[in-house]
């Protein structure tokens, strides 16, 4: 994260930095930003044209990866600490085949729209707490 910050500096000083931009847009990647690293390759390609096949398959990827976290509703935080939930109340019994363990969790997030991330999760394979566990957060 420390580096993520150094680098956004050096991109704010020197906006034609195609390097730190590129080093920056991996950072983001890593840290599952996806929104800032789309942003970041998009000026490496404005920067240079557009011409690196490598790149422009990257930007695809990292589209298709912020669409999805945006369609999930939740951070990849907050999936992390569904799935810990998940594991310790699945541990002390089995599946029942629903959803009820992660409509509690969701509920309890304070989220906005809690039935719109149960349906995500299920539209992604969650269609039990237990295929939420292993399709989904695993």
């Amino acid at each position: 994260m420390q580096a993520r910050e150094g680098l956004r500096r050096i991109v704010e000083e020197q906006p034609g930095n195609a390097q730190a931009c590129r080093l920056l847009a991996q950072a983001e990647e890593v840290l599952l930003d996806y929104r800032s690293a789309r942003i970041a390759l998009e000026k490496v390609l404005a920067f240079e044209g557009g011409t690196d096949r490598r790149d422009v398959k990257k930007l695809a990827s990292l589209r298709e990866h912020e669409a999805w976290w945006g369609g999930l509703g939740l951070t990849p935080a907050q999936l992390a600490e569904l799935g810990c939930d998940l594991e310790m109340k699945l541990a002390g019994s089995p599946c029942d085949r629903t959803l009820r363990h992660t409509r509690t969790w969701l509920e309890h997030a304070s989220l906005p729209i809690p039935d719109r991330v149960a349906q995500a999760l299920e539209d992604c394979g969650g269609h039990c707490d237990c295929q939420v566990l292993h399709n989904i957060v695993r």
